[in-house]
C-alpha cells in the first residue's frame, strides 16, 4: 500500500498540485460565470442637439420601454437612469417627423445588450420657438 502511495500520489507530487491549480484557474477563467438575464425597463427618451430657433411640440412616446441581456450580477443592479435612449434632432425642421429608435440610439453598459427596443418608431412634431410659445 505504501509503495502505491509513493509511486502513483507522492511522485512529482509538487507538479501534480501545479497542474490541478492551472487547469483549476483556467477554467475559471474560460468557463462562464453567470447566465444571462434579460429585464426591461422604461427609459425616458431624450432629444439631443435641438435647433435654437425650434421647440418640441408632440411626442407621440415620452419614453421607450427597453428590453436587455446581460450578465445576471449587473441586471439586478440596473436602474432606467443607467440606460439612455437618444434621438438626435439637429437636422430636424418644422412640421412633423418620424425617427427610427433603434439599439444603436440606445446607451448603456458595455456587458449589456440591447434586445428590443418598443415603440421603434417616434413622431416629433417641431414648431418655431416664437410660434410655439405665443399660443401658451
Amino acid at each position: 500500500m505504501m509503495s502505491f502511495l509513493r509511486r502513483w500520489v507522492l511522485h512529482n507530487f509538487w507538479l501534480k498540485v501545479l497542474s490541478l491549480v492551472l487547469a483549476t484557474g483556467l477554467w475559471l477563467a474560460i468557463a462562464p460565470d453567470q447566465e444571462p438575464a434579460e429585464v426591461t425597463l422604461r427609459v425616458p427618451i431624450e432629444f439631443r442637439h435641438v435647433p435654437p430657433e425650434l421647440e418640441i411640440g408632440s411626442v407621440t412616446a415620452p419614453e421607450a420601454q427597453v428590453r436587455v441581456r446581460g450578465p445576471e450580477q449587473i441586471i439586478r443592479e440596473l436602474r432606467p437612469t443607467d440606460i439612455h435612449a437618444d434621438l438626435e434632432l439637429k437636422d430636424a425642421e418644422t412640421g412633423e417627423h418620424t425617427f427610427l429608435l433603434t439599439a444603436q440610439q440606445i446607451h448603456l453598459q458595455r456587458d449589456l445588450t440591447v434586445v428590443q427596443v418598443v415603440p421603434g418608431r417616434v413622431t416629433v412634431v417641431m414648431g418655431n420657438s416664437t410660434a410655439l410659445g405665443s399660443g401658451r
